[in-house]
């Protein structure tokens, strides 16, 4: 009841909220990775980009094979995160950690969302930062 309640609280833009509901949930093993990924979701909305790649690497690190349906979606949102922490410290290395995540997906799955586009920013981003 409570990850139902934090995406409904998530849905409507209440990421405070949410985020003690995930946190919550992640107690229980079958929601553990599904929590953390939304609680990485919350933090990232909030701006907050280092927990929210923190919270998504330990939901990459928690999946089991019944789980492998969510890790490219997991590592995107991770990629996103870690090129918004690039910019916001101005950090080069957050950069070359997303383009290995957006390599690593384009490899699996090139038609993957917007991985191109992504691919083609992540460089940007590393030629803006000097690295």
């Amino acid at each position: 009841r409570k990850f139902d309640l934090g995406r409904v609280q998530f849905a409507l833009g209440e990421y405070e909220d949410a985020m003690a509901q995930f946190q919550a949930s992640k107690d229980e093993p079958r929601l553990q990775v599904r929590a953390g990924h939304m609680l990485g979701r919350c933090f990232q909305a909030e701006g907050w980009f280092a927990e929210a790649a923190g919270e998504y690497e330990e939901a990459i690190e928690a999946l089991d094979a019944t789980q492998r349906d969510l890790e490219l979606d997991l590592k995107y949102d991770l990629m996103i995160a870690l090129l918004a922490l690039a910019r916001d410290e101005r950090d080069p290395e957050h950069a070359r950690r997303a383009k290995g995540i957006c390599s690593e997906i384009a490899r699996r799955n090139i038609t993957y969302r917007d991985i191109r586009a992504r691919r083609k920013e992540v460089d940007e981003v590393i030629a803006e930062l000097g690295g």
